[in-house]
């Protein structure tokens, strides 16, 4: 009965163990099953979404595919304009072009005719030539004429008296490539007279003719400047002047370094300026106003010293003078003074006012053109030394200050707040110029009040020294100028622009006594 009962059990076990398995192994195919339906579900869910995308980027195409089709439609029909209104102009040029070869065949036609009727008189031209020279010859070289007409002393016989015909070959034919300048006065040509190279001015028909112009000639043969440029002769038909020609050209060439020529030195500036000054002062000594002041009428020698042209002949321009600035190619309004387009008038305030923009150009290098205004606001906001030209070298700060004041005084609004060029500018001038060619002084000048010794004056003020002191540079300044310069924070020389060694500074008891002795003598006196 117990082997029975075990036996049941066992079997029952048995039973039982085996339907968990099937369980178990029913449970296990479910869910493998329901896993590979999850990622069915899942990859369908995907190919969905990629089929979604697909045709809304075939929409996005299609659109896209519509638009390129109606701008390119658009485009043709432009096209299709475009290239109707070309036929319509290509046909109206080609109109226009069968009409002027039809003028340029007549035009042809009459300069045919124009140059046989040249031909044909040019033996007669040739002939009234050496006629009119015969004449010119008998008129102005006579003698007894000219002697009578301007006195004993005058001397023709020591200039050159060119013909007409001179002047011809002398400028082969008033040659173009010949021509080195036009101003407003006149065309000038390199030229050769007696194998000599010379530069010849031929002034324009404006200017006063005949016996006129050969007494105004004379008369500016007479002065004699070393900063002036004397024309060496003349030609009385047409009207030209002949001076020596200088190769190393114009102020203006050297101030825009023309052709690659090496820039002027701040010590050739300084000494530029010296010059023109004591030249234009001879002018106005003798009651002359150059009127026609700028860089390209100042020329310089081989030793770069200044010759200034076209002095004493804008007055003969006179009548015609105001046109003449305005229409002038070397743009002398911009070195005229303001007061002369209102008035008028040509004083030797116009060459002072002009003056003063030359030393504003040889300070900055730069363009006359509202250079006067630049430099005022350079000046007010403490930043001159921005303007400086470089290429001319380490300018002193003192001859920078120096420069940019004289020039603003000239160039002066008001006629008269302007300083005058012999008792003011060229005293300040002078000093500061390495050269002693600008101290010439006209013979016929009159004399001036006693003027101190420029070493009596302080190279920063330009005062008279009341407390004279040396400097580790070894030049002597008033002690309080000096002073204030240390401490605007310069380290330098106002001299050499260079580095002191010190600060010190030591009394110049010698230099003050005889200061002192000179004001005692100058207030007796």
């Amino acid at each position: 009965m117990d082997e029975l009962h075990d036996f049941v059990e066992r079997t029952m076990e048995e039973g039982f163990e085996r339907l968990h398995k099937q369980q178990k192994a029913a449970q296990d195919e479910f869910r493998k099953q329901h896993e590979e339906d999850l990622k069915t579900i899942e990859e369908l869910r995907d190919q969905l979404w990629q089929a979604k995308e697909e045709r809304y980027q075939e929409m996005l195409n299609r659109q896209k595919a519509e638009q390129d089709a109606f701008e390119a439609e658009h485009r043709a029909r432009l096209a299709e304009d475009l290239l109707t209104e070309e036929k319509k102009q290509r046909k109206a040029v080609e109109a226009s072009l069968a009409k002027e070869r039809l003028e340029v065949n007549v035009l042809r036609e009459e300069l045919r005719d124009a140059w046989d009727k040249k031909h044909s008189l040019g033996t007669e031209v040739g002939s009234l030539h050496c006629i009119l020279d015969e004449m010119l010859r008998h008129q102005y070289e006579g003698p007894s004429e000219v002697e009578n007409e301007f006195g004993a002393e005058t001397e023709l016989q020591n200039y050159t008296i060119l013909t007409h015909t001179e002047l011809v070959e002398a400028t082969s034919n008033f040659s173009q490539g010949l021509k080195i300048g036009n101003g407003g006065l006149g065309i000038v040509y390199k030229g050769w007279i007696d194998s000599k190279m010379v530069a010849i001015k031929v002034l324009r028909s404006e200017f006063p003719q005949g016996s006129r112009f050969l007494r105004e000639m004379i008369n500016l043969l007479k002065l004699q400047h070393p900063h002036l440029a004397t024309p060496i002769g003349l030609c009385l038909q047409p009207q030209s002047l002949v001076y020596d020609y200088l190769f190393n050209g114009s102020l203006e060439d050297r101030l825009l370094s023309k052709d690659g020529i090496r820039p002027l030195t701040w010590e050739s500036r300084l000494r530029i300026a010296a010059e023109i000054c004591s030249a234009i002062v001879f002018l106005h000594s003798n009651g002359i106003t150059h009127g026609n002041l700028k860089p390209s009428n100042i020329l310089l020698d081989g030793n770069l010293n200044v010759k200034i042209i076209n002095s004493g002949i804008s007055h003969l321009f006179r009548d015609h003078y105001h046109t003449y600035v305005n229409n002038d190619p070397g743009g002398l309004h911009s070195y005229m003074d303001p007061e002369f387009f209102e008035e008028g008038t040509l004083t030797k305030q116009v060459d002072i006012y002009s003056f003063g923009v030359i030393i504003l150009r040889l300070l900055t290098g730069r363009s006359p053109l509202l250079l006067v205004e630049e430099v005022r606001k350079a000046k007010s906001a403490e930043k001159l030394k921005d303007l400086i030209d470089p290429v001319a070298g380490d300018w002193p700060y003192v001859h920078i200050v120096q420069l940019a004041n004289l020039g603003l005084e000239c160039c002066n609004a008001r006629r008269d707040s302007r300083p005058d060029l012999k008792s003011h500018v060229l005293r300040v001038l002078k000093p500061m110029s390495p050269s002693s060619a600008a101290n010439f002084v006209p013979p016929s000048a009159p004399v001036e009040p006693r003027q101190p010794p420029s070493y009596f004056t302080c190279p920063i003020s330009q005062d008279i020294m009341q407390d004279p002191h040396v400097a580790a540079d070894g030049f002597t300044y008033e002690a309080e100028a000096l002073q204030a310069w240390f401490d605007g924070g310069h380290d330098t020389s106002p001299m050499t622009n260079l580095r002191l060694n010190h600060l010190n500074l030591i009394p110049n008891l010698a230099l003050r006594s005889a200061i002192r002795d000179w004001l005692d003598n100058s207030s007796g006196s």
